[in-house]
């Protein structure tokens, strides 16, 4: 990830955190800037040029590039700017495999719903000689008032989709995310929460992260070692 342009996030993210009914992290794009999203998501899939300021802080394949592994599981791994740190520490995207990354940074319930969800049905779509499908669900720091917006929703994704959620990871503690709520124990509490969810599948790495350590950049994203060990676990722990 570009170290410039994070400090500059973790500044923004410090001046535009609100609580709102419950610990919300980040509430930095408005839903104009989710459309904006949506339409770079949509040129993006379609190998249509972008601009490095469109495409900053997000993730989307290029659909249009032949499946690598026709017969194998296909693998889409869903989230906000963290989930971008992955796909760029692993290239993820980049590789030519079943595995894609859509992801858009400050974003959560409203982007999973109006745009991660459908453009992972285009994903599917695109690729019809992959018959089995995994969903892998990474997001909720921005916007943790919203789990149970986002326990419903993946209740009913995981009716339709083969859907695993990955816990809300730590991060370092910092007076500014303390005033607005956010903690370790506060993402500890929302994890407890969304392992309940019905018809998903859940994966913990908040727990060997604790465990083991962690590196970041600016107490919010990880350096690209915590990002493969990540990745690491999600794998293992999504067959």
């Amino acid at each position: 990830m570009r170290p410039g342009k994070i400090v500059t996030l973790a500044v923004l993210v410090a001046a535009t955190c609100i609580v709102n009914a419950g610990p919300a992290f980040c509430e930095e794009y408005s839903s104009g800037a989710l459309k904006s999203i949506s339409a770079v998501t949509d040129r993006m899939m379609i190998g249509a040029p972008v601009t490095e300021d469109q495409a900053y802080y997000m993730s989307a394949p290029d659909i249009t590039k032949p499946a690598a592994f026709p017969n194998a599981t296909g693998y889409i791994l869903i989230g906000d700017s963290r989930v971008v740190g992955i796909d760029e520490s692993c290239r993820i995207n980049a590789t030519p495999d079943n595995h894609f990354v859509i992801a858009a940074g400050g974003q959560g319930y409203d982007y999973l719903r109006e745009k991660a969800f459908p453009a992972a049905e285009k994903i599917e779509k695109a690729y019809p000689q992959i018959k089995r499908w995994k969903y892998i669900v990474n997001i909720g720091i921005n916007d943790m008032s919203n789990l149970y917006k986002y326990m419903g929703l993946l209740g009913y994704q995981g009716t339709l989709k083969d859907i695993y959620v990955v816990s809300v990871n730590p991060i370092v503690d910092d007076p500014a995310f303390t005033a607005i709520g956010c903690t370790n124990e506060s993402i500890a509490d929302f994890n407890r929460k969304l392992k309940d969810t019905v018809n998903v599948k859940y994966v913990d790495t908040y727990s060997v992260l604790m465990l083991e350590g962690y590196d970041t950049l600016d107490h919010l994203h990880y350096t690209d070692k915590t990002n493969r060990r990540i990745f690491e676990l999600i794998k293992a722990a999504v067959p």
